[in-house]
This record gives structure tokens, sequence and C-alpha cells, in this order.
């Protein structure tokens, strides 16, 4: 399910087996100009990512087909998709499956039941540094092809300069110039 906001807030993709928290999480999110895409398993979310990536995941650790720590794994390990963000939300909240969540990729942790302004907050906070990140690679590879198209020129002049330069030895004066 894909829901469009008004703003450019940012996209996010909700994975929930829980309905409920889905259209919570739904309409907290498009309240405040968030597209909302959802998916009620690890097997969707990853589906739905790799169709349209968004620049947040929130992402519930325990799912049918396809639990949540799994799910994070296997996104991570594709280089397209491994620099999206991934917030788990969980009911669950010992330290293994904190500690298990951060080791598969997670950005952040929010426990159920969860507060809507803290969910708002992480998630602002977690779009921003996605989209600067892509900002930066955006920039870097801009700098790249000039830096290329700079060695080239580079090289095109210096061939310029040595096809302009006498073949044999040249004296003028006290001086020699040779190719």
């Amino acid at each position: 399910v894909i829901s469009a906001a008004t703003g450019n807030a940012g996209s996010i993709l909700v994975a929930d087996d829980d309905a409920r928290y889905r259209r919570l999480l739904h309409d907290l999110l498009t309240a405040k100009g968030y597209l909302v895409m959802e998916s009620a398993d690890g097997e969707q979310a990853l589906a739905a990512v790799r169709r349209t990536p968004p620049d947040v995941i929130l992402l519930d650790i325990m799912m049918p087909r396809m639990d949540g720590v799994e799910a994070c794994q296997r996104l991570k390990q594709d280089a397209e998709l491994a620099g999206i963000p991934v917030i788990f939300l969980t009911a669950l909240d010992d330290k293994d499956t904190i500690v298990k969540a951060f080791n598969a990729g997670a950005a952040d942790f929010v426990t159920k039941p969860f507060d809507g302004r803290e969910v708002l907050a992480r998630v602002g906070t977690h779009v921003e540094i996605h989209r600067n990140r892509l900002k930066v690679q955006e920039y870097a590879r801009q700098l790249k092809e000039k830096l290329d198209r700079a060695e080239e020129d580079e090289e095109a002049g210096r061939t310029v300069q040595f096809k302009l330069l006498p073949k044999e030895t040249l004296r003028l004066g006290n001086c020699e110039f040779c190719s």
C-alpha cells in the first residue's frame, strides 16, 4: 500500500505484521507530509524497497515468513540499498534483541508501545541524515567526473605541446630545446 503525502518530507516504508500499528504509523507519518509505503512482512518489505527505495524503513522484528532482523541483514548486503536507515520498532526490549538489531545494521531502535513524537523525531533525523548522505555521494560523483575531465584535458594539452616541439634539437644561444 502506498499513500501519497502533500509535502516532500520524505518517504517511509512501514513493515509490520500488525495492521493496527501500520495504520497508526501511516496516519502519524502522512499527517507530517511523509509518503508512506506499507508491508506486512520482511519479504514484502524487501520487494517494496527494491521497487521504490524509501528514505527510512520502520521495521518490526517479529514478523511471519521473514523477520525484521533477516530482512535488515539482506538489505545491508545490497550495495544499492545498504545506506537506507532502518529503525526497528518492536515490543522486544531486552539487551540481546537490541544488540542483535544493531548488529544486523539498524540505525535506531524504538520500543512498542511508542510515543508518536519520538517516532517522528527519529524518522525526521534519519531522513535528513539519509538525504545528506545522498547529496554527498552525488557531489562526490560530480567531483570525480570533473577530475576525470581535467585529467583528460591535461593529457590532451600535454600531447599538443609535445607535437609543437621540433623533432630535432633546436639551439637558441646557449639554450637547447628537444622533445
